[in-house]
């Protein structure tokens, strides 16, 4: 995570810099690494989720392709009914 964002989102959260090894202000290393950490697991969060997402989507599309095989197996034997029906008709 870009450390000016960490350096941002520390100061909303409340946090202030502290004395340095160096004398200097700043964010004490270990609360970069803390952020970078969260950042890290969201991301992989997200990348699980993605996953589990495009799972879904693919079992859905199986579904819909298996139906539509249905519907096209139950027109078929709708239209073969309908011409025996027909030809009784016809001939009785």
């Amino acid at each position: 995570m870009d450390k000016s964002l960490v350096e941002q989102l520390a100061f909303a959260s409340g946090l202030e810099h502290k004395q340095l090894e160096d004398g200097s202000m700043g964010f004490r290393p270990y609360i970069h690494d803390f952020a970078n950490a969260i950042e890290a697991e969201v991301y992989r969060d997200i990348e699980l989720h993605q996953r589990k997402d495009w799972q879904d989507i693919m079992a859905l599309r199986l579904k819909v392709t298996e139906q539509a095989s249905e519907m096209v197996n139950l027109r078929r034997l709708i239209g073969g009914a309908r011409d025996i029906l027909n030809k009784e008709i016809l001939d009785g």
